[in-house]
């Protein structure tokens, strides 16, 4: 079960904003349930521009410091990978950090 919010400003220079919670449960059958929270959050702009990038991956990176580097290695890496999109080739415009827990 979870939550999923996505802004869609009119201004084109304002991103699309997207962002979701959810919390998985496992049970089988004689056997301690098994449970966990999972989200993430990223941009999709139509107009790209750097310096809003690298502001939104700092402010990415620093919500995600207290997990330790490794959590940000793992997940920046898997993130990058998922929200690579064929028609944006302007690295500075794709931005994104998924957390797993």
């Amino acid at each position: 079960m979870g939550v999923s919010l996505v802004v869609h400003p009119h201004n084109p220079y304002v991103p699309t904003s997207h962002a979701e919670c959810a919390v998985f449960y496992c049970r089988k059958t004689g056997a301690e349930p098994v449970w966990w929270f999972g989200g993430g959050f990223d941009l999709t702009p139509f107009y790209g521009f750097e310096e809003d990038a690298i502001h939104w991956h700092r402010t990415a990176r620093d919500l995600c410091l207290p997990f330790g580097e490794t959590f940000i290695r793992v997940t920046k890496s898997g993130a990058t990978n998922t929200s690579t999109s064929n028609i944006v080739t302007n690295n500075a415009a794709l931005a994104a950090c998924s957390l797993m827990t």
